[in-house]
């Protein structure tokens, strides 16, 4: 497939993940049960609808939105949740990794 052809269908999902996020009664809800077809749709989702999450401590739904993303990425959240769970080890594996990518922010990932 031509990435010409992916590129206005990208668009439009993320044009109906905004309706959804803005005009749906459960805004949260229904953005987090939506089958994302598009990577950067993903992020968009993952990233509007996991600070709610959190906030409220769904901690299953947002570990559930978390796995739909490479394991690489949102470290910082995968951290917060794994702490919030009080899943010693995945916190201290995370930790690991984060100190990897910014040595200097090693205070930050432990208080």
């Amino acid at each position: 497939m031509k990435i010409s052809r992916c590129l206005p269908r990208t668009h439009q999902e993320k044009s109906w993940l905004y309706l959804l996020s803005k005009y749906s009664a459960n805004p949260v809800q229904a953005l987090a049960n939506y089958t994302v077809q598009f990577a950067d749709n993903r992020q968009y989702v993952v990233g509007a609808t996991l600070p709610v999450l959190l906030k409220e401590g769904q901690y299953d739904a947002a570990q559930k939105l978390l796995a739909t993303l490479p394991a690489n990425e949102m470290l910082e959240e995968r951290y917060a949740v794994s702490v919030a769970t009080r899943n010693k080890a995945e916190a201290l594996r995370l930790a690991r990794l984060l100190y990897q990518q910014e040595p200097a922010n090693l205070t930050r990932w432990i208080n």
